[in-house]
């Protein structure tokens, strides 16, 4: 009888560890796929908002970089050196002491605007823009974007 008692000892042991690793390898590869779909890409901010569709026309950008994320990181990390859309760096005493790079960048094509938004050393971006009059107006007659 102790064998055969043992014998289904063996069974259960066997039979929990299988279901442990399978749980395991379930979260793991659920997890793994998650990020690996969804590539990253830094807020746009007013958050929620396209400045497209919100009737504004983007004139410059803020943006701002993770502490220690420098301009010559952010240009590697895009493939083309940023300092030619780089209006000013903003030098906030804030910024300064916490090792944080924040500048406006200008003349920022949508193509630029992705590459930047898509290095994971860019915290966020926040677009400073002009209200487009006659889209507005259009608007109000219901005959604008949507």
């Amino acid at each position: 009888m102790s064998c055969a008692r043992d014998w289904k000892v063996h069974i259960a042991v066997v039979f929990a560890l299988v279901l442990a690793a399978s749980l395991a390898w379930q979260t793991t590869t659920t997890t793994m796929g998650s990020s690996a779909a969804k590539p990253y890409k830094a807020p746009l901010t007013p958050e929620g908002t396209d400045p497209k569709k919100d009737l504004v026309e983007p004139i410059s950008y803020l943006v701002y970089l993770a502490p220690g994320h420098t301009l010559e990181k952010l240009s590697e990390a895009i493939g083309r050196d940023i300092t030619p859309y780089v209006r000013n760096v903003v030098d906030f005493d804030y910024y300064v002491e916490n090792n944080q790079v924040v500048f406006v960048a200008e003349r920022v094509d949508d193509k630029l605007l992705d590459d930047i938004r898509s290095d994971t050393g860019v915290e966020q971006v926040q677009y400073n823009g002009k209200w487009r009059l006659d889209d507005i107006l259009q608007s109000q007659d219901g005959d604008g974007p949507q």
